[in-house]
């Protein structure tokens, strides 16, 4: 049981890193593309 808790918390560090990482990405895409439109 402790070792599926471990994964599941490192399961989770990994995707909280990644939204973390991306979330500024398509952030700056989202507002890029009207301006680039206009």
């Amino acid at each position: 049981m402790a070792v599926i808790g471990f994964a599941l918390l490192g399961a989770g560090l990994v995707v909280a890193l990644l939204l973390a990482l991306a979330d500024p990405v398509l952030i700056s895409r989202f507002e890029g593309e009207p301006d680039e439109a206009a």
